[in-house]
Order: C-alpha cells, then structure tokens, then sequence
C-alpha cells in the first residue's frame, strides 16, 4: 500500500468520491483518499508501449499509451502492432480487471504522442498530445495540441482490440 513520500506516474481525480487515483508504475495504480493516504492498490498488465498518465471517470481508469514505433529509452520494445504514433488506452475497473483497449489510429492525432488524459463532466474525453509528424523527420515539430474523441473509425478499430491484454 502507498505510504509516505513516492513518486506518481499520473494522478486523476474522482469527484464523486472525493479521492485520487494514482499512476505508481507500469504495473500499479493506487487509490488515496481526500489526504492522499492509500485506500487501495491495483495491480494492471505492463506494456512495453510509452505509457503517460492517467484518466478516470465513472468508476473506470484509463492508461493511455503511445506506439512511438521503435525501441528507446521509454519504450523497451517495438512489437509492430500498432500504427506508428498511434494511442491505445487501456480500460480497467476499480478491482483491477481489464475491461478493452481504446485503439486512436495515429493519423486521428497528426502523428503526435499521446502525453494525458481527462475527461469532462459529460464523459466527453480529452486527450493532450506532443508534437505532430513524429514519423516524418521533415515534417515534425513540437506543438503541444489537444483533441476531442468522438471518432467512429476508433470505435470500430477498438472493438478489434476488445478483451485482449495490453501489447508488450
């Protein structure tokens, strides 16, 4: 359980609860209360993906993870599974249970990095990404831009990726 000084991946917050929901690590995400003291920890599958933050609405956590299609310092392997610079947000349940895995193809968010995630209090969800062109050396630059998901082509894409574990 979390106690004392740590360090955290992604925090989000969970209104109707009055707690928070913390990234620990690849494999771990823990619930504090409203004083940030450990109620619970979830354990989740570790990726080799780039993992960033984390989201949470409705009784759900979202580990988005970006596909940046090459090993490197933040992804320790490059399974060819996805389109490069796409996102895949891992779904779980408060005990731990994966739910599915929200597959954003990379071309949706300009080739960009997915960086964060929110969510409003419709459930429209919001997500942060760096850069745009990540694939093109020519082409690339370091805007920091913001995007809306309510994309069809994600929800038929996703249902391909409906209950398999997170790649890596």
């Amino acid at each position: 359980m979390v106690s004392g000084n740590y360090t955290v991946g992604g925090i989000a917050y969970d209104k109707e609860n009055d707690r928070y929901i913390t990234k620990q690590n690849l494999s771990c995400v823990s619930i504090l209360d409203n004083s940030y003291s450990g109620i619970k920890d979830i354990a989740t599958y570790p990726s080799s993906l780039t993992g960033q933050g984390i989201g949470y609405y409705k009784n759900y956590i979202y580990l988005p993870h970006a596909e940046l299609a090459s090993e490197n310092s933040y992804q320790s392997a490059y399974y060819n599974t996805a389109e490069i610079c796409s996102a895949l947000i891992y779904i779980y349940d408060l005990e731990g249970n994966f739910i599915k895995t929200l597959y954003i193809p990379g071309n949706n968010i300009d080739y960009g990095e997915i960086e964060s995630i929110s969510f409003d209090e419709n459930g429209t969800m919001y997500i942060g990404v760096n850069g745009m062109y990540y694939n093109d050396k020519n082409k690339k630059n370091s805007n920091i831009n913001f995007y809306t998901i309510h994309c069809p082509k994600c929800d038929v894409l996703q249902k391909k990726l409906n209950n398999k574990k997170p790649f890596g």
